[in-house]
């Protein structure tokens, strides 16, 4: 269990995270990529919708180390303030950019002679957008601000948080029971979309997205209780943990494995091998770009949908084809857009609605 003393940030995590928010950036310019590029990096930057499911892992790792504590006893109170410290975090950029994204059917409207409003610019499925449910299993399509589906499922995951830290502390209260339950749960994941008839995780999204949010999210969690009970022999682990990464993303490529199979359990090794900042090697994700990067990445992650919808309307001509200067304007404007919306919307929108929370419990006790 979680001491009661504020666990400091790991730092290769963070900018592991800014890693795969660019994974998710390139993967929505693939197409463009692929005349470009060696056949290899085609092919990585294709799979960019597993950087997806290493933020699931990775947000279950890091809010289980942060918060677990906070659930040894579920309260009200507890999980008012945890659930404000999320809104806070992820609400005020998600409104900001749903509002922005409004210009693209405006523009369609005036500018475009064939397109229609409509589909993807459904006003049903942009007021769920909005209160964060739009991909709760009741859709059959991804629309507006697409990348949004993954922070509509992370929503769910935060109001099932708590009840899943009771559960994870109830049931694995032994060390010896958290290798068997990460392999169970990696099992049940590669049994379940396997079920499905998909050939890939990210497949069919709109009614898969959750289950693949929630079960993935909880994977983190046990992975960190496990990180939190062996972590003095990290520095000892950490070839495993790099060798079995290693071995689960080989194996998923030239064994052409389904990529629910292994590669699951193989982020979970990636994460604790990072976890350590001691070791040499996770200093990789541990310099100031990485790290920088990292910050802004839930700014990049949100907003580089409609950077790439207007790059493709403005730049794009009608034979599809795109050379390097427009992925470099696609590239920059992405970056530069993050920095913007961390700085001036992310941030302070965050730090706002924790001071008006902070507030009326002041006024309260007063």
């Amino acid at each position: 269990m979680p001491n009661k003393k504020s666990i400091p940030e790991i730092m290769p995590l963070t900018g592991l995270r800014g890693v795969a928010a660019w994974w998710v950036v390139l993967y929505h310019f693939h197409l463009y990529f692929h005349p470009l590029v060696p056949t290899w990096f085609s092919d990585f930057i294709a799979r960019g919708y597993l950087a997806v499911d290493l933020f699931f892992i990775l947000s279950g790792f890091v809010l289980f180390l942060n918060y677990a504590r906070f659930f040894e006893q579920l309260t009200l109170d507890g999980f008012r303030k945890f659930m404000v410290a999320r809104f806070a975090r992820i609400y005020p950029l998600h409104l900001t950019v749903c509002l922005i994204f409004l210009v693209n059917p405006l523009a369609i409207h005036l500018f475009s002679s064939d397109g229609v409003i409509g589909g993807r610019y459904d006003p049903t499925y942009y007021v769920a957008m909005i209160f964060l449910v739009q991909n709760w299993g009741w859709s059959e399509t991804l629309a507006w601000n697409i990348p949004a589906w993954s922070i509509s499922t992370e929503w769910f995951a935060y109001l099932v948080f708590p009840f899943l830290v009771l559960l994870v502390q109830g049931c694995l209260r032994s060390k010896r029971f958290l290798v068997p339950a990460i392999v169970a749960i990696a099992l049940v994941i590669y049994l379940l979309f396997w079920s499905f008839g998909t050939d890939s995780i990210g497949q069919n999204i709109q009614k898969y997205g959750l289950v693949r949010c929630v079960i993935q999210f909880a994977l983190g969690m046990v992975a960190c209780k496990f990180f939190l009970v062996t972590r003095h022999w990290t520095i000892k682990l950490w070839p495993v943990y790099l060798a079995g990464f290693a071995a689960t993303v080989l194996m998923t490529v030239f064994l052409d494995l389904p990529d629910f199979m292994l590669l699951p359990a193989g982020f979970v090794m990636l994460i604790l091998g990072l976890s350590d900042p001691r070791l040499i090697w996770p200093r990789l994700f541990n310099n100031p770009v990485f790290v920088y990067l990292g910050v802004i990445s839930y700014s990049t992650y949100l907003f580089h949908y409609f950077v790439k919808d207007w790059v493709k309307f403005l730049l794009i001509p009608d034979d599809g084809q795109a050379g390097w200067g427009v992925i470099l304007v696609y590239l920059a404007a992405v970056f530069v857009s993050s920095v913007i919306l961390y700085h001036l919307i992310e941030k302070p929108g965050r730090s706002f609605v924790r001071k008006i929370r902070f507030r009326r419990t002041a006024a309260v006790q007063e």
